[in-house]
């Protein structure tokens, strides 16, 4: 997936660039990022966007170029009523039951175009599978909207002796609302801390008022050694999507993700709703003023020299 516009602008620098300077590649290389830019934007969104932004880089226009050139290609193997055609399904699974693995690309065409009923499909092949490693490439094809999959099911495989099947669970049961997935993520907590981040993320997206203590706690661990970077901003970014989504958080945690996100821009979006709060804004203010990005700054110079 591609994160936002800046970073569809970072890839078209970064590859335009690739391509002018190496001409053995081209998007041919990279169908996976071709797809996720017509599953993410559309082509000629995708364009706009970029010539916006870039209008005097020769890297990005280049990438406009070819990506213009890519637009007058027919998506293969997908009907004109944007649908996936059945035979399309039927080889997928063949695919699948000879131990072969999904592509990325494969994964993103799915997604882009898979019917109510072929993920149901997929979905029951999943089910009655009994080889581990083939469950793993159905689920992969399923995490575009895992609602399909049963909430007891994907508990099950979060178990799994299965290394990858397990922690592939594990990921999706973050973006599960349910009482189980609750109290699954509390017999957690004690666990290992490999499964931390996905542990606390499934407790914020499942936060009842009396996790209130434990989450506080959970949270203060994470601000030491037992996650790194990528980690921090998984979390940071469950908080902020909960919040935006007005679930019963308490805006405390805002701060979490301010002091401990590598990201700039989920740091912004906390300071944001942080300043909604007087208490908790004059805890970081002065703090803010110094932050690497603009927008966060200058919300906090606003706030300061209004209680002037």
């Amino acid at each position: 997936q591609i994160d936002g516009e800046q970073m569809l602008i970072r890839c078209a620098r970064d590859f335009g660039n690739l391509f002018a300077t190496n001409k053995k590649y081209n998007f041919e290389a990279f169908d996976y990022l071709k797809d996720c830019i017509l599953c993410d934007f559309g082509y000629k969104n995708a364009v706009k966007i970029i010539k916006n932004a870039c209008k005097d880089d020769q890297d990005a226009l280049l990438f406009c170029s070819l990506l213009n050139n890519e637009n007058q290609t027919d998506v293969e193997g997908v009907q004109a009523a944007n649908e996936l055609p059945e035979k399309f399904i039927t080889n997928l699974i063949q695919d699948i039951k000879r131990n072969q693995k999904v592509t990325p690309a494969i994964k993103v065409k799915f997604k882009k175009f898979a019917t109510e009923k072929d993920k149901q499909r997929i979905c029951n092949h999943l089910i009655k599978e009994i080889k581990l490693s083939k469950k793993l490439e159905y689920l992969t094809l399923l995490e575009c909207d895992i609602q399909c999959v049963p909430c007891d099911v994907m508990l099950s495989y979060a178990t799994s002796p299965l290394i990858p099947l397990r922690k592939r669970a594990l990921q999706l049961l973050t973006d599960y609302t349910h009482p189980d997935v609750r109290s699954f993520a509390i017999n957690l907590i004690y666990g290992t801390d490999e499964d931390i981040v996905q542990t606390t993320c499934m407790l914020i997206q499942n936060y009842t008022p009396k996790d209130k203590d434990l989450l506080h706690v959970l949270l203060n661990s994470l601000e030491g050694a037992r996650t790194d970077n990528e980690g921090r901003h998984e979390i940071s970014i469950k908080i902020i999507k909960c919040i935006e989504k007005n679930k019963a958080l308490p805006k405390e945690v805002l701060l979490f993700v301010y002091k401990n996100s590598p990201c700039a821009r989920c740091r912004y979006k906390a300071v944001k709703h942080i300043s909604k709060s007087k208490k908790l804004f004059d805890i970081i203010a002065e703090e803010c003023v110094f932050d690497s990005y603009d927008e966060t700054a200058k919300l906090a110079i606003k706030y300061l020299e209004g209680k002037k």
